[in-house]
């Protein structure tokens, strides 16, 4: 007859391990994808990029919008902002997220779509870009010490800021 050692509370066999990571797999695969548009320092090359550097988070492309927009350096939180009203072209990256990371990327933008009809500083809308309806947000409040980035590309701004501060 053959002894049976008792397992430890919390203790999983390789297969059993194996089995868990192939259902998160599925479930990622099957929890709903969205796109949403980003122009700030989400992109690639942003500093707040690591967020997106997730299983569920996927990057489709990017493209020059058309010139429906202004793009604004507010001073006062180191960051961009768009109006969804103007005459410039932005540079957006878009991304497919799943719900959960969409919600994590709404509360960074003090976006909270529960309280969407009460000010918040962002407002969300659909756009359609190249990869198919896209979530956008849009700054609200403008101050007058922003300034206008014309060329609509907020790295590159941040780029030759750097360069020139060195100079």
């Amino acid at each position: 007859m053959r002894k049976t050692n008792k397992r430890s509370e919390g203790y999983q066999t390789r297969a059993e391990r194996k089995k868990q990571k192939n259902e998160i797999k599925r479930n990622l695969r099957m929890e709903k994808k969205i796109l949403i548009g980003l122009y700030d320092d989400y992109r690639t090359s942003g500093t707040l990029n690591e967020l997106l550097k997730n299983p569920s988070c996927k990057l489709m492309g990017s493209y020059w919008s058309e010139p429906n927009y202004t793009m604004y350096d507010l001073k006062n939180e180191d960051n961009c902002g768009v109006v969804s009203s103007g005459n410039h072209s932005i540079l957006i990256e878009v991304w497919e997220v799943s719900e959960s990371y969409l919600d994590k990327i709404e509360k960074s933008y003090n976006y909270y779509a529960a309280y969407a009809e009460y000010p918040q500083d962002y407002s969300q809308e659909k756009v359609m870009s190249p990869f198919g309806e896209t979530l956008m947000y849009f700054i609200e409040d403008i101050k007058d010490d922003d300034e206008i980035i014309i060329d609509g590309d907020w790295i590159e701004n941040l780029n030759y800021k750097s360069a020139t501060l060195k100079l």
